[in-house]
């Protein structure tokens, strides 16, 4: 009876020990859990919560499970899905919460390996949505009109084709670049880049500017048509009005450039307003060309 009682526990002892060893016999186990430690959401100002996705890595040997189950510490906070080998985080409010990983199959010693993450959930900073509200939306109008010239008491008024017309900004806009060369006022992309708006007369004698900002412009125009006696009688002195003229509102290189583009051609300016969804006209006759 001793003897039976013996071979009993001495079974019962052994048991245990080729329990825990049955997976690493069957050699099936999970080798490794990866997942981020670290990570915050933030919930922007017009919403009412954010997601994100984050990879979960298991790596097993064998025929072992690469299930798992993830939890949150606080789903008022965070809330978990999880499908397949990526678990996604609804963040609802501010707030912290550790986000649990824990695989289904176990490692060579029989455990299960978990993994936590910590998440901050953030509101979006109000100030953002402030400062978008602050930017003023761009309101625009157009500029048109007729330019002429007298071409004989017989034949009366004819299109200035090829004329130049040029809407220079106000408010400073225009006076911090320049340009390459005096040419660059004959260019619509080169007059662009100084934040000058550029257009040429067509046979009809007509030009627009079909989109313009909202607000003060000088607007000076270049006949194609017509000379000046007064460009031929002092140059200089002639060159330098011009440059005088727009001098305010350009750099000196530009303003300098403009009176030599001009040469002895006639011009004319204007300061105009521009208005929202209006169209301002402004037409001009340069009268007998001087040669």
């Amino acid at each position: 009876m001793k003897k039976i009682i013996s071979l009993v526990l001495c079974t019962l002892m052994i048991l245990p020990s080729f329990v825990l060893g049955a997976s690493a016999k069957t050699g099936s186990y999970v080798k490794s859990l990866k997942f981020k430690k670290k990570a915050t959401i933030t919930i922007p100002t017009n919403k009412k919560s954010a997601s994100k996705t984050f990879k979960v890595t298991i790596k097993t040997k064998g025929k072992a499970s690469t299930k798992y189950v993830v939890t949150s510490s606080n789903a008022s906070i965070v809330t978990v899905m999880a499908r397949k080998n990526k678990v996604t985080l609804k963040a609802k409010k501010p707030g912290k919460a550790v986000i649990t990983v824990k695989t289904k199959g176990k490692n060579k010693s029989g455990k299960k390996l978990s993994k936590k993450l910590a998440l901050t959930v953030k509101k979006a900073s109000s100030n953002i949505k402030q400062i978008n509200n602050s930017i003023p939306v761009a309101k625009f109008g157009k500029v048109s009109g007729t330019i002429t010239y007298l071409y004989n008491n017989y034949i009366g008024n004819r299109a200035d084709t090829g004329a130049k017309v040029w809407l220079i900004p106000k408010n400073g806009s225009a006076s911090k670049n320049n340009l390459s060369s005096y040419v660059g006022w004959a260019l619509s992309f080169e007059c662009e880049k100084i934040g000058v708006y550029c257009a040429s007369v067509d046979g009809m004698g007509n030009y627009i500017f079909d989109r313009i900002p909202v607000g003060e412009y000088l607007l000076f125009i270049k006949s194609n048509k017509t000379t000046s006696g007064s460009g031929f009688d002092n140059k200089e002195s002639y060159e330098k009005a011009i440059s005088n003229a727009v001098s305010g509102y350009v750099t000196k290189t530009n303003a300098d450039f403009l009176g030599k583009y001009i040469g002895y051609q006639k011009y004319t300016f204007k300061s105009i307003t521009v208005y929202e969804n209006d169209t301002t006209n402004v037409s001009y006759d340069f009268g007998i060309t001087y040669i």
